[in-house]
């Protein structure tokens, strides 16, 4: 009964209070008959009313007037309990000193018995046939009291079952993406903030070689559990694309036929990604990317600040994706890169700047701080209550040979 007690209670205290002022018995009673046991629920007794225990009576149901009424499905009326053979010699007749009663079953849409509706009296000849209508319409109010709070305690359940259930699934995601990295050469950090429990953005990072470095930011089109779902699926090729393609084309190229393949045969269902793949060589002091309709990476180097743009597609679109990779000499022994997905240019609207040259101006402004770029990103973000996207973002701090 503690699932749906409070509105259930609501209802019987009004149920009784009206009853109380139609119907002369002076105890009412609602008792649910379930589990081969007679309970009383609820009750209201005014002076000079029958015997009802104070604390929660539980009872054998078959010893019960309500089993008679619950059996049958039909309402039970004694004008005089004692000269009735069905109660006269059951013990609650002398227990709870009833004189005359009135019991109307309590039944659910379904058709199930949940208990019932009882009037008494300790007098005979109190009730009449004719009050039978009135509890039969106040027990339907309380069958309809009942499937609501049930159904919202059923709501409140599967909200909490479900909750749990994208908490372990985001723990899982989260599981699978790069955890920093740090040596000599180069230091990679992630701020991932999933917009709600699962997320479209994906990244990933390892080490292809002596002084060579992979890195790759992906976004799925549309937010939460869709884009997750394909985005794991992308993800699930991701690492193995960079460690046997040869170049971020190659990658990029082989994740766009991936996608494609995904969906291939569905009319309905479609997806796009947009993404950047960025492979750092600290040997040969040069960086190569390749942009698949994603934001522009940042490359900052000493005091240049340069976008890395790209006019090519996102993965999904085309089967025929052409090679539209750059090379940049880094000419400076430090280097710092952001990768970032639309989530990050979301915060900063509405604004008169453009965002881009807005998010240039917080990286000028990083350049003269003490700290690093993701701990200064995390702690703007981190300032805004609340962010309607996905948001991820990546930074790489290197220093070439």
């Amino acid at each position: 009964m503690n699932k749906y007690k409070t509105k259930f209670i609501q209802a019987a205290n009004q149920v009784f209070q009206i009853l109380s002022e139609t119907v002369p018995a002076r105890t009412f009673f609602i008792a649910s008959t379930s589990n081969k046991q007679f309970v009383i629920l609820e009750k209201f007794n005014k002076v000079g009313g029958c015997t009802i225990p104070n604390d929660p009576y539980i009872y054998p149901l078959e010893e019960s007037y309500c089993s008679i009424v619950a059996r049958e499905a039909r309402p039970l009326f004694i004008r005089n309990t004692s000269e009735s053979m069905l109660v006269k010699d059951k013990d609650v007749t002398t227990s709870f000193s009833i004189g005359s009663y009135l019991g109307v079953p309590i039944i659910l849409d379904d058709g199930t018995i949940f208990g019932t509706l009882c009037a008494l009296d300790p007098m005979p000849h109190v009730l009449e046939e004719k009050h039978t209508k009135i509890l039969e319409g106040f027990a339907s109010l309380i069958a309809n009291s009942i499937e609501l709070e049930q159904s919202i305690s059923e709501l409140r359940e599967h909200e909490i079952q479900t909750e749990n259930e994208f908490q372990l699934a985001q723990k899982v995601q989260q599981s699978l993406f790069s955890k920093p990295m740090l040596n000599e050469n180069i230091a990679i950090e992630s701020i991932h903030l999933p917009s709600s429990h699962l997320s479209g953005d994906l990244f990933s990072w390892q080490k292809l070689g002596e002084g060579r470095y992979g890195v790759i930011i992906l976004d799925v089109m549309g937010h939460d559990v869709s884009s997750a779902l394909i985005g794991m699926m992308v993800f699930s090729q991701l690492k193995k694309h960079m460690v046997e393609q040869e170049n971020p084309y190659e990658v990029m190229n082989a994740l766009n036929q991936d996608v494609i393949e995904f969906f291939k045969g569905t009319s309905d269902i479609g997806a796009f990604v947009t993404g950047i793949y960025i492979e750092i060589d600290t040997n040969n002091n040069q960086l190569t990317y390749m942009n698949a309709g994603h934001p522009p990476a940042i490359l900052i180097q000493d005091t240049a600040v340069q976008f890395l743009t790209s006019a090519n597609m996102p993965l999904g679109i085309t089967d025929n994706f052409p090679d539209l990779s750059e090379t940049i000499h880094l000419n400076n022994q430090e280097f710092n890169v952001l990768l970032y997905t639309d989530g990050l240019l979301d915060l900063f609207q509405p604004t008169d700047k453009k965002v881009l040259q807005l998010l240039k101006e917080i990286v000028d402004e990083y350049r003269g701080l003490n700290i690093s770029l993701k701990n200064y990103l995390d702690n703007i973000i981190s300032a805004i209550d609340k962010h309607p996207d996905d948001i991820c973002v990546l930074s790489i701090q290197g220093n070439t040979k």
